[in-house]
């Protein structure tokens, strides 16, 4: 009872003084609350921009960050790239010293020899077109023969029982395709291609570059996942060795042939030769 009757002679006062006080005061009171609420509005304003600036400066803090890992990546890819060109030039020398080594010693190179070579062209393919670790390849190169092209050899990717003994149907795969055309043919989804049957690879590869060697047949390049043209490129340039130690080993054998009087074998009875070896 007593803090009520406190409260309203409080009250009381402050009316009385309100009554009492002059227009002025009214007037003066309202500015200064004014002023006061337009000071608190000021600095509230400073601290929201302050806020704003510094999250700002962190979202262009994350997009330098983020740059900065891309061109990093980038950079790094680069660098494999320079590195896997380097080390195919480096091997494709190699390769073009073995054309030159059947080159001079015709007389002493055989089928086997120039098998050996090819394998050994198609593993250093497989070898140089990786650019990040655990990436899966596989190279083989097909023959034409009368049956279609058969695989005479082919990197470690491929079963053991599969030289000699796979063939491609010319008019209905992609590596015959390549090979009827004579354009080479770079499929990021084989499985997505008209000429693709479910028989032609295994599931572990989806990717095929295929690169015609004139009218000895076809290389393919099996992938897990998408090839870039620098593979493609690169493939060209083995398989351009290839052409020419087979061009050798062809000239070779006519050479044989004229001395032996053997003048009805042409070309096509050549490459039967050829993959009959293979399948013994």
């Amino acid at each position: 009872m007593k803090k009520k009757k406190g409260m309203q002679t409080m009250g009381d006062i402050v009316s009385a003084f309100l009554d009492k006080s002059p227009p002025w005061f009214f007037i003066i009171s309202s500015i200064i609350l004014i002023v006061i609420l337009i000071i608190i509005g000021v600095f509230v304003y400073i601290a929201v921009k302050r806020f704003a600036d510094n999250a700002n400066k962190e979202n262009k803090v994350i997009k330098l960050l983020e740059e900065r890992e891309t061109l990093k990546n980038e950079n790094l890819h680069n660098k494999l790239l320079t590195e896997q060109l380097t080390v195919a030039i480096s091997n494709a020398k190699t390769f073009v010293d073995l054309l030159v080594l059947i080159q001079k010693n015709r007389s002493g190179s055989t089928g086997d020899d120039v098998l050996h070579a090819i394998n050994k062209i198609l593993e250093g393919l497989t070898a140089v077109i990786k650019t990040d670790i655990g990436e899966m390849h596989r190279c083989g190169f097909w023959i034409n023969d009368d049956t279609g092209l058969r695989l005479l050899c082919g990197s470690s990717g491929f079963p053991l029982d599969y030289p000699g003994n796979r063939v491609l149907d010319i008019n209905h795969s992609i590596a015959g395709r390549c090979f009827r055309k004579s354009e080479s043919i770079n499929i990021v989804d084989v499985t997505k291609d008209a000429d693709w049957k479910e028989s032609d690879s295994s599931n572990t590869y989806s990717s095929l570059i295929c690169i015609p060697i004139s009218e000895w047949g076809v290389v393919t390049i099996d992938a897990k996942r998408e090839m870039s043209d620098n593979t493609l490129q690169i493939g060209q340039l083995y398989c351009s060795i290839i052409s020419g130690i087979l061009g050798e080993y062809y000239e070779l054998v006519q050479d044989e042939d004229i001395g032996d009087q053997n003048l009805d074998r042409d070309f096509d009875d050549f490459v039967d030769e050829v993959a009959a070896n293979v399948e013994s």
